[in-house]
């Protein structure tokens, strides 16, 4: 787990014209929904950051139409190397959600990102509980996260997970972060075809 401070340069990117204009998170509480409560054993790297509530969709914390996710994750792979020259392209999203959003609606946001050529995700937690009650300042927020690899066309043999074999946010993840802590790869498994 890493502290909020330590995420600024690594969770938000937004791609604008400006590059100076591109937003920061400063702290984990920016993330702008609850996430589910768990520590995941994974860092953060630089990424796209797509959270998804029962309210909609935001891309780095930037509120969005469902339908505006792919011309925005396009457009932030046509633009990384302008921004990032010389740097890899990322090849892998972070997702943030609320606990009790909908596996498909999960699912649906990971075959996007994977039709347009990210093969990874992190999901992303906030941890935001705060000290005791007889001191006043809150705790500092700090982001974890859990990695899975994103495949279509799945083999039998090959450890996986379906959008039919959870029910929401938290069941996903609750998987996924069990699976991580036990040293286990954890492939998702995506539409081929849409």
């Amino acid at each position: 787990m890493i502290a909020a401070a330590s995420v600024v340069a690594c969770v938000s990117h937004q791609i604008t014209r400006e590059v100076d204009t591109a937003p920061k998170i400063r702290d984990a509480g920016e993330l702008g929904i609850e996430t589910p409560h768990l520590e995941g054993p994974d860092q953060l790297d630089l990424a796209p950051l797509i959270a998804v509530n029962s309210a909609g969709f935001s891309f780095d914390r930037e509120p969005i139409a469902r339908n505006g996710l792919e011309p925005r994750l396009r457009t932030y792979r046509a633009n990384f190397a302008v921004l990032h020259p010389g740097e890899p392209v990322p090849r892998e999203v972070l997702l943030a959600c609320s606990p009790s959003v909908s596996s498909d609606e999960i699912f649906s946001v990971l075959d996007t990102a994977w039709h347009l050529g990210f093969d990874r995700a992190r999901l992303v937690f906030e941890d935001a509980r705060t000290r005791p009650s007889s001191q006043v300042e809150e705790r500092p927020h700090k982001l974890s996260a859990a990695r899975v690899s994103l495949m279509a066309g799945v083999e039998s043999d090959t450890p996986y997970i379906r959008s039919s074999q959870v029910q929401s946010c938290a069941d996903l993840c609750e998987r996924v972060v069990n699976l991580r802590r036990q040293g286990q790869t954890v492939t998702v498994a995506v539409r081929a075809a849409r």
